[in-house]
């Protein structure tokens, strides 16, 4: 009955979790929308004449997305690993002291690297976005001008030119968005592996209870994921937040 009580209580109160999280994004989000749709809406002619239509989609469509559906998991994921780090460090921390100086090197550098990719990627994702603005101009351009595309020898070809450049441009973005994404990833996983063969040194040459052992050496190398998890959180959380704000400069 007790092992039961608990598995309900532990059912219930992700429940209660995950509801909080989502009815509070979702009231965000729909505030946010509402605030810009009526800033576009009651924004002057000569704005519409300075401000690109593919700008304008881009804000309603992939900035809006990550509003709805991304940047309130990536808080609540980040907020979890960080409330697990603290408690794991904590744990292996009391049982093997000796353990907290690597545990902090590693974290640092891990963090460090986690800075450096967040700065990088923030600047990334608006060259993504304003390279991606460009093709949305053209396809609106094209659609109201494809009478004169049909009907003119050799304007297709012109059309098919400009596509090609604008896409490759968004491509080319797109991809060192990529790469600094996977530069990220293999940085985590080298500072969790250390922190991982570092615990399990210690624990081999102090010796000691074998219960103990175990449990340091099973929650460090659960450490060693929650590093790599917290900080390609806070790195998605922190790129995520940029849509916030250019949503927000318009309102």
């Amino acid at each position: 009955i007790t092992f039961a009580s608990s598995v309900l209580a532990f059912i219930l109160l992700q429940l209660l979790n995950n509801f909080i999280y989502q009815w509070g994004g979702w009231q965000a989000a729909r505030t946010m929308h509402r605030r810009l749709v009526v800033a576009v809406t009651h924004a002057p002619l000569s704005w519409f004449d300075r401000t690109p239509t593919g700008q304008i989609i881009n804000r309603f469509g992939p900035d809006m997305q990550s509003l709805d559906a991304v940047l309130v998991d990536w808080l609540r994921m980040t907020l979890d690993n960080g409330l697990r780090f603290l408690l794991r460090v904590a744990s292996v921390a009391s049982i093997m002291p000796i353990f907290a100086l690597p545990a902090a090197l590693c974290c640092s550098l891990g963090f460090c690297a986690g800075e450096l990719y967040s700065r990088t990627e923030i600047s990334v994702k608006r060259l993504v976005a304003l390279n991606f603005s460009p093709v949305l101009s053209l396809f609106g351009e094209a659609a109201a001008g494809v009478a004169v595309i049909r009907g003119h020898r050799g304007v297709d070809a012109i059309f098919r030119q400009r596509l090609a450049d604008r896409l490759a441009a968004h491509v080319r973005a797109s991809e060192a968005q990529f790469n600094c994404n996977r530069w990220v990833s293999v940085r985590s996983d080298f500072c969790a592996a250390t922190i991982a063969g570092a615990a399990g040194t210690i624990a081999y040459l102090r010796g000691g209870s074998s219960g103990l052992v175990g449990l340091s050496l099973t929650n460090a190398i659960g450490l060693s994921q929650t590093i790599l998890t917290l900080v390609r959180n806070m790195n998605e959380l922190e790129v995520e937040l940029s849509s916030f704000q250019r949503i927000s400069e318009w309102q």
